[in-house]
């Protein structure tokens, strides 16, 4: 059985937004902010306004006064985990966080993540069935059980069935090691080639990897967009 990869799904609906914030206060939910120096300060809502700013007690001397960062909130609220992009404003020791992107992170399986186009990863395939080869194709989407690529290389001979060694290279991550079997291959107006490919997890148990990989994907791209 496949394990379901975490998928940062966007809460755009504002009453569901404040009804979540609201069960923080209910319930005295902590919340832990991400520091600039890559610390996490944990915090205890105590209050929360129509403009979803959670107000915090803070004693400290890490903000500086009326000035705003954005910053990162992460929480757990019936088991389920979220994460914010906040900008933080402190005023005397009242530490107000505007919430301006939540998400919750769900764990999906069977789940195909299509890759950003502007945050490419890529197949570096190394054999092609006994023959060693040496091509690149980007990813189109992923998940654990397989993927989409896009192959513009014309000179392979591929078929249907053929198996396919290389790694997975996602941005900032650790290549992972797989092997896959060609299940399917469509041409494209620009003679480019889409294939579809399922992972051979019986050897090499690289599921694990896939699923970390993916989720720290999404969050260093949700990072990008605080920063």
């Amino acid at each position: 059985m496949s394990q379901p990869l975490v998928i940062f799904k966007a809460i755009n609906n504002s009453e569901q937004q404040h009804m979540l914030l609201q069960k923080l206060l209910a319930d005295q939910i902590p919340v832990s902010i991400r520091m600039p120096d890559e610390s996490d300060l944990e915090l205890i809502p105590m209050s929360l306004n129509s403009s979803l700013q959670v107000k915090c007690q803070y004693q400290g001397t890490v903000f500086i006064e009326d000035v705003p960062c954005n910053l990162m909130m992460n929480f757990t609220s019936n088991g389920e985990r979220y994460m914010a992009e906040v900008q933080a404003r402190l005023k005397g020791n009242v530490l107000s966080l505007g919430v301006l992107n939540l998400f919750h992170l769900q764990r999906r399986k069977n789940f195909r993540y299509i890759l950003p186009p502007n945050h490419p990863g890529f197949f570096r395939v190394k054999t092609l069935g006994l023959q060693p080869v040496k091509t690149t194709m980007r990813l189109i989407d992923i998940s654990t059980e397989g993927c989409a690529v896009l192959l513009k290389d014309q000179n392979l001979d591929l078929n249907v069935g053929q198996e396919l060694a290389g790694e997975i290279v996602l941005e900032g991550q650790k290549s992972i090691l797989i092997t896959a079997l060609l299940q399917n291959l469509r041409p494209n107006e620009d003679q480019s080639l889409t294939l579809g490919l399922k992972f051979l997890h019986t050897a090499q148990n690289r599921e694990g990897d896939i699923v970390q990989a993916l989720t720290m994907l999404q969050r260093s791209l949700f990072l990008k967009k605080v920063s």
